[in-house]
């Protein structure tokens, strides 16, 4: 029995970088917050980079002072844009075969 929360055992269960960022885009932003440490070691181990920087992004949103319109920073937004962007890429060239995508 793991001691990660079921929902994370399903990114330790993920057999492709593809499933990974599935699962990073579509993970319930509480959870990306509350367990990001594992999910780090997670991403880590698997050699999914793009996907760790990805993380980052979205904690740096979480924690991020918002501006008085309840809006984030258009600096933040920015960033993580910017980090899913190139999570995309590294699956994309992880498909293809091209070595060091990730």
């Amino acid at each position: 029995m793991s001691d990660l929360l079921p929902i994370v055992e399903l990114l330790a269960d993920a057999s492709s970088h593809e499933e990974r960022a599935a699962w990073l885009f579509a993970c319930p932003l509480g959870v990306i917050h509350r367990e990001h440490m594992a999910i780090r070691r997670l991403l880590q181990k698997t050699g999914l980079i793009a996907g760790v920087a990805y993380l980052e992004s979205v904690l740096s949103m979480t924690n991020a002072r918002r501006l008085p319109d309840g809006q984030f920073p258009y600096t933040i937004m920015l960033q993580v844009h910017v980090a899913s962007q190139d999570l995309r890429g590294a699956v994309a060239a992880a498909c293809e075969g091209v070595s060091g995508a990730a």
